[in-house]
Parts: structure tokens; sequence; C-alpha cells
């Protein structure tokens, strides 16, 4: 119903013609252009996309905050609880939990808890930046949940390119995509970045990354140029 609603409504807008377009494909376009690769993206939630050579789009990932987004925002925040309350079991060193209380003016462990289990949750997403920071200051804790965070990208990665092997699957070599990526955790956490981009080159050596982010504005402008020369045609 959307679909058929909206190039009526901005039909009466604007004129010529109006393209409909998701917004991973623009932000696969505007890296590559049309062409197959795979697109990794990580903010507040997370998402794999990856388009073979034929016009079709293969994705891993993006189920929801209760089910996926792993290294989003939302994943870091809340990984970052977890495995501080872990290491607090394991007796290991973390400013983790103290962070947390801080930033949500809870005066002890206890309220942590109850504040952290509540139903509707808070957004743990907003909890991404200080798991960050206490990483910077050498919370090994903060590390390793930022490190599992790009790991666990770069495995959503491999599931997409295997599967663009089964699609591809030809008498001839596969060419292992490029991978682009876009995202505030992608574009401003190095360790997450660093982390995806390491696992994926030890799964594929010689894969290409492209560390600028992909910027979807650019695939949609892109993507309307294309449609102008063919009318033109």
């Amino acid at each position: 119903l959307v679909i058929e609603w909206l190039p009526e409504a901005f039909g009466r807008e604007v004129g010529g013609e109006l393209i409909l377009t998701g917004d991973v494909d623009i932000a696969l376009d505007s890296v590559f252009f049309g062409g197959r690769g795979v697109l990794v993206l990580a903010g507040t939630g997370s998402n794999v996309a990856g388009r073979p050579a034929t016009p079709a789009i293969v994705t891993a990932g993006g189920w929801g905050p209760a089910l996926a987004d792993q290294g989003s925002g939302h994943y870091i925040g809340l990984e970052g609880l977890r495995r501080g309350f872990l290491a607090l079991d394991q007796r290991r060193p973390s400013s983790l939990l103290d962070r947390a209380r801080a930033f949500w003016n809870l005066s002890s462990l206890e309220d942590l808890v109850e504040f952290a289990n509540m139903n509707p949750a808070p957004n743990f997403s907003r909890l991404a930046p200080l798991v960050v920071e206490a990483a910077e200051h050498g919370d090994a804790v903060a590390e390793e949940v930022l490190e599992q965070g790009g790991a666990d990208l770069a495995s959503l990665v491999g599931l997409v390119i295997e599967h663009l092997r089964a699609i591809e699957a030809t008498g001839s070599a596969f060419a292992i995509p490029a991978v682009a990526i876009a995202g505030s955790v992608l574009e401003h956490v190095p360790p997450v970045r660093e982390a995806l981009i390491d696992r994926l080159r030890q799964r594929y050596p010689g894969i290409t990354v492209h560390e600028t982010p992909a910027d979807p504005p650019a695939g949609a402008l892109w993507t309307a140029r294309q449609g102008i020369a063919a009318v033109r045609q």
C-alpha cells in the first residue's frame, strides 16, 4: 500500500519521473554505482547487505535490538553492561558499571540492576559512548566489547559473501566482492571498524574494504542521473 501511495502523493508535488528505491540500494550505489558489493551498516542498529551481479539484495542481521543488531550502538551499550556484571563476578577490574550508574544518576549497584531490567527497557545505545571512552582509557572489558562487535559484523559479512558465492556459482572463479562501511559506529569507533576489517582480511586475504563511509544521498543522486540518462536514450 505504501509503495502504491508514494508515487501518487509525491507525483502531485514534484514534476518528472519518480524513482522509488530503498536506503540500502542508494547506500550501495554511492560506492559501487550499480555494481556488486557488500555494505556493512552499524549505527544505533546494524545490518549487512550485498548485491550480486544480478539485480537482487542479500542481507544478514538487521533483526532489531532484541534479536540481532551486532556491533551497533545498542549492542555496545547493552553488552558493556552485561560484560561489566560478568567482570564483577570474575573479580576483574572495570569501570563500566560505575560509568553507567553515574550516567543514569543511580546511587547503587542494586539500582542499576533494577533500572537495566525495566520494561520497557532503557535506551542502551546511549551507553555506547561510555564504553568507547572506557576502552580509550585502557578498560580491558570495554575493549573486548568493541572487538567482539567488529568480529560479529565480520561474521555477518561472511554470510552475505558466501550467499553471493552461491548465487553467482559458475565454472569460473568467484571474485570476492569489495566491502563498504556506513553508520556512526563504523565511522567514529575505530576499534570496531579495525576488528571488522582484521577479521575479514583473515578470512578473505586481499579483500578490498572501502574505509571512506558510504554516502546514501550521493547514491540517490547517482540513481536519479541513471534514470534521466535512460529516459534520454
